[in-house]
């Protein structure tokens, strides 16, 4: 499931990465990139290869190493490879699909400080509030409602 702590400023988020990018670049496993979902990740949101181990190859940058991947690239590789807690505005609004499906099939928390495009249907967990929201009306509503109404 998804689990977001929505950041007023006035909630503790020391336990989420904000610094997504930096985190990875220190942590990442070579072995990972053999990994065909990890593959895919950097393929669908990077539009970048994985041409063997973890040299990659990115049509418009030319060879490249895992450094170079977007915060949100590496963002999504750290839910799925770890149990990492993450600045969820540091995914753009095109690694949503990718973040629904890791939430899917395992608990993925992030925090979040604007409103990306969830799918209609989504389902999350609200920390601040306990709540478990199915739609994205009911995301915007509470988030407008946490965030904008202290």
């Amino acid at each position: 499931m998804l689990r977001v702590l929505l950041d007023d400023e006035e909630v503790d988020v020391s336990a989420y990465e904000s610094y997504v990018s930096d985190h990875f670049n220190d942590e990442f496993e070579r072995e990972w990139f053999e990994d065909s979902y990890v593959q895919r990740i950097i393929k669908d949101i990077d539009n970048t290869e994985v041409v063997e181990g973890f040299n990659l190859y990115n049509e418009f940058l030319g060879a490249i190493p895992p450094e170079y991947l977007s915060s949100g690239c590496k963002g999504l590789i750290l839910i799925y490879k770890s149990d990492t807690k993450i600045n969820g505005d540091r995914l753009g609004d095109n690694c949503i699909s990718i973040l629904m499906e890791l939430a899917a099939v395992k608990d993925v928390d992030i925090t979040l400080r604007h409103i990306p495009k969830f799918p209609n249907d989504v389902k999350m967990y609200i920390v601040n509030t306990s709540k478990t929201i199915e739609s994205y009306k009911e995301f915007v509503e509470e988030y407008v409602e946490v965030i904008h109404c202290k």
